[in-house]
């Protein structure tokens, strides 16, 4: 047995050392010879950008294809890998002409001559995106839409002139949304001088749009006024009605499920008569956009409701058309940035927290209010809403 391990031992002694002048290495030795360059097929332009195709050169070594470029000045860099035959570039904030050099990159870092290629990009998003603002007078401020159909990542900076007649950055709006709306608030019905003007992450800029706007008037309604009322068909507000008004947007009030039906519905009496010009409505907090929270709801309201009126398929088909619509939230991009999608950006998140701000579309004082939750997020009926605010002019 011995005898045989020597002879093993012998033989591999053997063959290592007849291969000792052989180089046994997995990887690809390193070397100094350049790749050859790429050819170019065709070229796509884009809003702010340019699609490249190319044919890669037959280089077993080789691994990118790397793009250079200037930027306001500065040298930018993209590649792609060989298992892909195009690379994109971005940036520019104009439609002026650009010319890329385009390298081929092997294992070793060594670069091929560069083919040049000219690219024409489209208009750039941030011009886009500024040309389709509409800037007019909300209650309280300003009101701004815009379209962003390149869904390109960009800010929105608001402008205010100060005391001392300067213009000066006072709110600045980060999206990458195909569309999108802002208010901003906290302004006396007093003419301003309103600016706003877009940014990308290149720092390529738009113009500044001035307008000159009047904010319309409106106060924070008192809720210590607030009563809960129960009418045929609301559902009951297990002794929590308060939380929607106690400044806790993580708790908030759950309806019962004593009717078990849909529309969920449930009124307030706002213990005075108002024109509302606007409320917020905050999800639950610990888990927005999911469970009982309101999917799709109406307001109806009215001065006068019609207390005697017993029947509950009035309550549920009828009361409609003796109250006034104030808002139908009929779709979910009315307050959910990312819309119907199944997963919450963190701008879904942001407009959760900040609590989704509703105008009032008729122009009449009221002063009782009825929810009408036509849909929840999960469950069909019982909804549970953290917190509520009106905003308007109490009336005489």
């Amino acid at each position: 047995m011995r005898k045989i391990a020597i002879l093993i031992f012998g033989c591999l002694c053997g063959f290592f050392m007849g291969c000792e002048d052989k180089n046994i290495d997995w990887q690809p030795g390193t070397d100094s010879i350049a790749p050859d360059t790429i050819s170019i097929i065709n070229v796509e332009n884009l809003p702010g950008a340019a699609k490249i195709t190319y044919n890669l050169p037959n280089d077993k070594d080789l691994v990118l294809v790397e793009a250079v470029y200037t930027i306001d000045g500065k040298k930018q860099r993209t590649s792609a890998s060989v298992y892909t035959n195009s690379l994109t570039v971005y940036g520019f904030g104009s439609t002026d002409a650009q010319t890329i050099q385009l390298y081929s990159v092997d294992r070793s870092g060594n670069y091929s001559q560069g083919v040049n290629v000219v690219i024409n990009p489209l208009t750039p998003p941030v011009i886009s995106i500024f040309e389709s603002i509409k800037m007019g007078p909300s209650f309280g401020g300003v009101s701004l839409r815009w379209d962003n159909p390149s869904e390109s990542n960009v800010s929105l900076w608001l402008l205010v002139k100060d005391s001392t007649g300067i213009h000066k950055e006072v709110e600045t709006i980060y999206t990458s949304a195909s569309s999108g709306q802002f208010k901003l608030r906290g302004f006396e019905a007093k003419k301003e001088l309103f600016g706003v003007y877009v940014r990308d992450r290149w720092n390529n800029l738009s113009d500044t749009l001035f307008a000159e706007l009047t904010p319309l008037y409106e106060e924070k309604i008192d809720s210590k006024f607030f009563k809960r009322l129960s009418l045929p068909r609301d559902e009951d507000d297990a002794g929590q009605f308060s939380r929607m008004f106690d400044g806790n947007i993580a708790v908030g009030m759950y309806t019962s499920v004593a009717v078990s039906l849909s529309p969920v519905f449930f009124t307030i009496d706002l213990g005075q008569p108002v024109m509302l010009s606007r409320y917020i409505l905050w999800h639950r907090q610990s888990n927005p956009y999911n469970n009982c929270s309101p999917k799709l709801w109406k307001v109806y309201g009215t001065l006068n409701p019609d207390f005697s009126n017993s029947d509950t398929n009035y309550w549920v088909n009828g009361y409609q058309k003796d109250w006034e619509l104030l808002s139908d939230v009929n779709n979910i991009s009315q307050y959910k940035p990312s819309g119907d999608d199944l997963q919450n950006t963190s701008e879904d998140l942001a407009a959760a927290l900040a609590g989704f701000d509703i105008e009032c579309t008729n122009e009449t004082p009221v002063r009782y209010l009825r929810f009408e939750i036509t849909e929840n997020w999960a469950m069909p009926v019982r909804t549970v809403i953290g917190e509520l605010e009106f905003y308007g002019a109490p009336q005489e």
